[in-house]
């Protein structure tokens, strides 16, 4: 089994960003299935030069089961390293090569930010209104060269300007492989939460501090970039709390944390985008098989509601309150949701994610 994985830009396996931790676990998920990954990526010159070896292996009778791509976080012809069109015809033409010669097409569509004003705000308004325009060039050739479109998560169609041509469907993270045994809760005293992400505007977690420092029973750990911990630190220190820890890790540095902690939290304000959005974060604390606490409403809320791996409560302090008071005088509650957390890992892998690729566009006519 052969197949085409297209990314417009390079890959940084040292990033720890959406798209860079996204694209190799798809990638080897793929490969978990038994398909020979042939990848096309890096800067125009690199996937000029991969799309021309694709093109000539396609028409000298090779066969490739389908396409699967992922979109840049910025539009597709403005990814390169001077955001200039400069090869307007490269990435589309390709899809177009495809498509004329037979190949199923499937596309994750990873966000659309740029729709909402909190994000606009953050560049000029002359670049705000040519990244719109540029982002409608993706989706319209989306809709007419896709065989399916994936989002995060099925809420997101709602937030779509343009109508896809195919069908649309969720894909949300994966998890990697199962973390290392949690630590025994038996005859532990108190809650420990844990939070990994980011910090500041989008990331408010004025509430949970508070919440943290009026309930003895309760510690918090935080864990986020130092560089944001440091731009946003004042406005947490002013109400120290011996309870709540701030750390700076990532990758296989968070495990211990994770295996401590005996829940993870994306219990944050809610926000429009956080309707459709679906944090990979997630997917990394059901990796270690940590229950999870949202906010209601939300679509990671509402995932974490539908598979039973935690609990999604109303945005407010009392309501957090009452359900970390609920868990620590049941702890049962908590063993039933690592139970299903760690179920979690094989029906959400990213071989699962791969598989359910495979699955569309082999059987799409």
């Amino acid at each position: 089994m052969r197949m085409l994985f297209h990314v417009p830009r390079s890959i940084d396996p040292a990033a720890r960003t959406g798209f860079h931790v996204r694209v190799p676990r798809m990638v080897r998920g793929f490969q978990a299935l038994g398909y020979e990954v042939d990848l096309i990526s890096g800067d125009a010159s690199e996937r000029r030069r991969l799309i021309a070896g694709a093109k000539k292996a396609i028409l000298s009778g090779i066969h490739y089961d389908f396409l699967y791509a992922e979109n840049a976080t910025i539009p597709t012809l403005l990814t390169g390293k001077n955001h200039l069109p400069l090869h307007p015809f490269l990435d589309f033409g390709f899809f177009r090569f495809c498509k004329h010669n037979k190949l199923k097409i499937g596309l994750f569509y990873r966000d659309i930010y740029w729709k909402f004003p909190e994000f606009a705000r953050k560049v000029t308004f002359f670049k705000r209104i040519v990244n719109r325009a540029f982002h409608f060039i993706d989706l319209r050739n989306y809709s007419r060269l896709c065989d399916v479109v994936y989002l995060p998560s099925r809420e997101m169609e709602a937030q779509l300007p343009v109508i896809m041509g195919g069908a649309v469907r969720p894909l949300p993270p994966g998890i990697e492989k199962a973390g290392p045994p949690r630590l025994p809760r038996e005859g532990k005293q108190g809650l420990d939460i844990f939070y990994v992400g980011g910090i500041g505007p989008f990331y408010d977690l004025g509430l949970l501090f508070r919440t943290v420092a009026t309930t003895p029973f309760v510690s918090l750990t935080v864990c986020c970039r130092k560089a944001d911990w440091d731009l946003w630190k004042g406005d947490y220190e002013a109400q120290p709390c011996e309870r709540i820890t701030v750390v700076h890790a990532s990758g296989a540095d968070l495990a211990p944390y994770m295996i401590k902690a005996d829940l993870g939290i994306l219990f944050l304000e809610p926000q429009s985008w956080r309707d459709f959005a679906m944090p990979i974060k997630l997917f990394e604390y059901l990796q270690y098989s940590l229950p999870v606490l949202g906010t209601k409403g939300t679509a990671a809320g509402t995932f974490i509601e539908e598979n039973g791996v935690g609990w999604a409560i109303e945005y407010s302090e009392a309501a957090l309150v009452k359900l970390l008071g609920e868990i620590s005088s049941n702890p049962a509650l908590l063993d039933e949701k690592t139970r299903a957390a760690r179920t979690a890992s094989d029906r959400h892998s990213w071989r699962e994610r791969a598989a359910t690729v495979a699955h569309d566009l082999m059987g799409a006519s």
